[in-house]
């Protein structure tokens, strides 16, 4: 499918906000010093009155830019979740209704919570709106900016209807009709394919079509592609959205906890469900640990001297990521362990070992360093012979993962376990533990936070 012709994000800042992008050198360093007083302020009222969507937008890294977003978004860039923000827009809102900058924050939680960062639907433009649609009416309406879509009701009739062509009218009026005859509280995906049902929207779609500067100046309360007019997922590696993943999802957990030790604020309820549901519904624990990997990946930047940065040509060597990781996996060969689980794993260590070095460890109430294997893709249960036989100890694995001796050697730790132990000391290091089908930690209920605790099911596929 053809996506819109690309533009200048200059030209789109221009086109959002109108005369007031014209901005002289002064009045932008005005709306700089403004937003820098004022945004703290703002963040502060989150962590009070809405600890949940404060919680959240602690995962993403602020960044105040003319240049990357006409208006405001969340992108994800190099495994980095950023919350962009254009300083001219954002000294605007608070100038005119600063119930609106906390809309804007909620809504940027919401598009966080709901993975949205990561889409890779096309067009981008169809893309926005269905998220949006998603979740605006999950926001009070007077909190909610210019520009925010809400199914099920009609937009009022914009101040610049004067100024306004024929043809934008006509477009008003269809998505009116169209957004007013959309049920409520519905998911992106069933939105985005409502909205790719539309004639008129399929024919704009063919024929590379963009909708007029006053039409999305009044259609547009953020905007969530990058400056070369990509969907937001597009051009994100796949070792960088599991990334993504885990941060999010730890966010996510944390941000639901705080929602119900401090008050979810104006979260509604129904919403307050699904969040839950969201972190408790039972995940596939393959899905689980490519996420833990995903985590523990860590970037390599090598300088590009001979291929300049594109963001500044002329002034500085660009700079190339390999992200890579090294996971030490400790192998309870206890007693009570049989072959079965380890060949389960080693389908999957199989799949990660693209771009992650896993070294195995038997271990029972000690570490055999010396029989230590490098996982090498290809390999099965049988190159892994069994050395030990008695009871199991957690301590061991972490008081090696904490060592000099492996400092430096790894970035994370898997206990493949059937749980058998009483708990161990702190990690330096990201742990986790794979437990066998049909066991838990014996120390379920004291699990440190940050440890991920990972339930095999099934049997050998």
């Amino acid at each position: 499918m053809t996506q819109p012709t690309k533009q200048d994000p200059k030209d789109i800042t221009k086109r959002l906000l109108g005369a007031s992008a014209e901005l002289t050198e002064a009045e932008m360093a005005a709306n700089d010093v403004l937003v820098e007083q004022e945004v703290s302020k703002f963040l502060l009222h989150l962590y009070w009155k809405e600890p949940f969507f404060h919680r959240l937008l602690q995962a993403a890294n602020m960044v105040f830019s003319r240049e990357l977003v006409p208006t405001a978004g969340v992108s994800v860039k190099d495994a980095l979740i950023n919350f962009i923000i254009n300083p001219d827009f954002m000294a605007n809102l608070i100038r005119k209704n600063q119930n609106h900058v906390i809309g804007l924050f909620q809504h940027e939680a919401y598009h966080l919570a709901y993975g949205h960062c990561l889409l890779k639907w096309k067009p981008h433009l169809v893309c926005n709106w269905a998220t949006d649609l998603s979740i605006n009416t999950n926001i009070p309406k007077r909190d909610l900016p210019d520009g925010g879509w809400i199914p099920g009701e009609r937009w009022p009739q914009p101040e610049e209807w004067a100024e306004m062509t024929q043809e934008d009218k006509d477009w008003f009026d269809h998505l009116n009709d169209l957004v007013a005859s959309f049920s409520p509280k519905m998911d992106a995906l069933w939105y985005y394919q409502e909205l790719m049902k539309d004639e008129k929207i399929k024919e704009m779609i063919r024929k590379q079509e963009e909708l007029s500067k006053l039409l999305m100046k009044i259609l547009s309360m953020d905007e969530h592609m990058d400056p070369e007019g990509e969907s937001p997922g597009e051009g994100i590696t796949e070792g960088d959205a599991q990334v993504v993943k885990g941060l999010l999802a730890e966010a996510i957990a944390e941000a639901v906890a705080e929602g119900e030790k401090r008050g979810w604020g104006s979260v509604p309820s129904d919403t307050q469900s699904e969040l839950r549901a969201m972190i408790s519904k039972e995940v596939d624990w393959r899905s689980v640990l490519r996420q833990f990997v995903g985590r523990c990946r860590r970037a390599n930047p090598t300088t590009t001297y001979r291929r300049r940065s594109r963001k500044c040509p002329g002034m500085m060597p660009g700079r190339r990521r390999r992200r890579s990781s090294r996971i030490d996996i400790y192998i309870d060969q206890s007693g009570s362990m049989s072959d079965r689980e380890l060949a389960l794993l080693a389908g999957e260590l199989n799949s990660l070992a693209r771009t992650t070095d896993f070294t195995l460890y038997p271990f029972d109430t000690s570490i055999s360093v010396e029989n230590k294997i490098e996982w090498k893709k290809g390999m099965t249960v049988k190159d892994f012979p069994r050395v030990k036989c008695g009871g199991t100890f957690f301590q061991c694995c972490v008081d090696f993962l904490n060592s000099r001796e492996n400092q430096g050697k790894s970035d994370g730790g898997l206990v493949l376990t059937d749980g058998g132990s009483c708990k161990p000391g702190p990690s330096r290091k990201r742990l986790g533990y794979i437990l066998t089908p049909g066991n838990s930690l014996f120390f379920s209920g004291e699990v440190d936070p940050g440890t991920i605790v990972i339930k095999m099911k099934g049997s050998q596929n």
